[in-house]
């Protein structure tokens, strides 16, 4: 009996669900380093009184969300380079019938188009929308950036798509040797990628804030000084002038006892206390018995019960001097997105500091993490094709 089959079948399903939760982690990772990238928070905020060691330690804001929430992000990446690349493959096919000719056309619309999609997706009102046709205003108007940016990531996406291709398309014509090699040369590529779209798109969100300006509020009109009325001559029995006429003098030696009383419907009429003007001190009431303090079986003591107990401990607990310590020095990243002015637009927007604020622990941390999943992934890929029963 062939074991073939009964291999096969299992081993395919734990390659989806494995397939499944990678290429979530991988969207999440690429969607952090782009909008943490995008939104300028990865500069520092006062560059020159830094060292080297808070440069480096402070990355980007890897959220603890479980698996669950990183699902949408591969089925929108998903969505938003399936756009672009239909379009591409398309095209690719219409244009010749050799097929590196149309690999190749479609690798090329598809490496023009996919930054174009991703940034329209941040830039517009939702984040569901594609095409947003006033970024090409935008791209228009950095044409250096523009240029730089897809000049730097050719290689990348050559690399990546090379890359790719021999771990789980043409599986069989590279060894296991070569798995470990190149999945980490995929996941350097794939960083320095999100990196770089990041910093595009930091760059026309700081063009658009440059073309589409606000306009300045107008200052506000001050009312004009009006001369105020006499006052008329308040009545000397109340000591209350006509209410119907506006006035600053206020009556001195009327008593709420001589006014009208207020008739409510529920209530009967009120009257208001009088006040004594004649200067008398004031009698002060002695104190009233104090209450007696009732125990129960079981108590120590009668002494209350504060509100706070963690105020009255010698240590206080984990997560107060955590937070304690945060309020008291703030990661760069928290100071830039909480900061009134945001921050400028670079000289260099791809300069060395794309590579180096990648060099801390927490982001090694995740890319050996992915570097190892890519390698397990060719492995069951491996896997299939050696168990793949003939057509």
């Amino acid at each position: 009996m062939d074991a073939t089959p009964i291999l096969f079948v299992p081993l395919i399903a734990a390659t989806w669900m494995f397939g499944l939760a990678l290429f979530s982690y991988i969207s999440h990772i690429f969607l952090t380093i782009v909008e943490d990238t995008g939104n300028g928070s990865d500069q520092p905020v006062m560059r020159e009184y830094r060292t080297f060691k808070s440069y480096v330690n402070d990355g980007f804001g890897w959220s603890e969300d479980v698996y669950t929430d990183w699902l949408w992000k591969f089925f929108y990446l998903a969505y938003i380079a399936g756009i672009w690349f239909a379009p591409s493959v398309m095209i690719g096919r219409a244009v010749s019938d050799d097929p590196w000719w149309r690999v190749a056309v479609a690798a090329i619309l598809f490496w023009l188009s996919f930054p174009f999609g991703v940034t329209s997706s941040l830039a517009s009102s939702s984040r569901w929308n594609p095409f947003w046709l006033p970024l090409v205003r935008l791209m228009v108007h950095r044409p250096v950036a523009t240029f730089a940016f897809y000049l730097f990531t050719l290689p990348l996406v050559a690399l990546m798509g090379t890359t790719f291709n021999l771990l789980f398309v043409n599986a069989s014509k590279l060894a296991f040797m070569w798995v470990l090699l190149l999945s980490p040369v995929t996941t350097v590529a794939f960083f320095l990628y999100a990196r770089l779209l990041g910093r595009y798109a930091f760059v026309l969100n700081c063009a658009r804030s440059e073309l589409y300006k606000e306009p300045e509020p107008e200052p506000e009109r001050k009312p004009r000084k009006r001369k105020p009325k006499p006052a008329p001559e308040p009545d000397r029995m109340t000591q209350w002038s006509n209410p119907t006429e506006e006035h600053d003098q206020h009556p001195v030696n009327a008593q709420p006892a001589d006014l009208p009383p207020i008739v409510t419907p529920d209530d009967e009429a009120l009257t208001g206390y009088n006040v004594d003007f004649s200067g008398a001190p004031v009698v002060e009431e002695a104190p009233k018995p104090r209450g007696k303090v009732h125990t129960f079986d079981g108590e120590e003591d009668a002494s209350p019960i504060p509100l706070n107990a963690e105020d009255d401990r010698n240590e206080p607990t984990v997560p107060r001097s955590a937070l304690r310590r945060m309020l008291e020095a703030p990661p760069e990243r928290e100071i830039a997105l909480y900061m009134k002015h945001r921050q400028s637009e670079p000289d260099n927007p791809y300069g060395v500091d794309l590579v180096v604020r990648m060099l801390n622990s927490q982001t090694i941390a995740v890319g050996i993490v992915m570097t190892i999943g890519l390698a397990i992934f060719a492995c069951l890929h491996r896997a299939l094709e050696g168990l793949r029963p003939p057509v």
